[in-house]
């Protein structure tokens, strides 16, 4: 694993222990986004349950960001910090391959990412 690997497992990692979704749902959306259908390791009725299960949660998650919204617990400046901060960590993410992600400390970022979002509720 080179330095940039761990640097992109490091942020994703962290991403991925404060979202609502697992490793394996990450995966079976990311298979369903690419197209491919049956995974090697599952029958194919857990696999479509799975699927199934994927697309609840999502459907779920975008009911609660509006729910949020109608409540002004989101207002449009979270949404669009929200939006920015997703950018740029894609971008940091689609360079772990890059000289330029290694000058980057993760912490800093995962930090940095921590006190936006934990100021991103409006509880006024």
């Amino acid at each position: 694993m080179t330095m940039s690997d761990s640097h992109f497992n490091d942020l994703l990692g962290h991403i991925v222990r404060n979202s609502l979704f697992t490793e394996r749902q990450l995966y079976i959306i990311s298979k369903m986004k690419e197209k491919q259908k049956l995974l090697d390791d599952i029958s194919s009725g857990a696999y479509y349950r799975q699927i199934r299960q994927c697309k609840n949660k999502i459907f779920g998650i975008i009911y609660s960001i509006m729910l949020l919204m109608i409540i002004d617990m989101l207002d449009e400046h979270a949404i669009h910090t929200i939006s920015e901060l997703s950018d740029r960590l894609a971008r940091i993410i689609s360079q772990t391959n890059s000289d330029s992600i290694r000058d980057v400390d993760m912490n800093t970022v995962i930090s940095k990412m921590d006190q936006l979002i934990s100021n991103l509720p409006n509880f006024d």
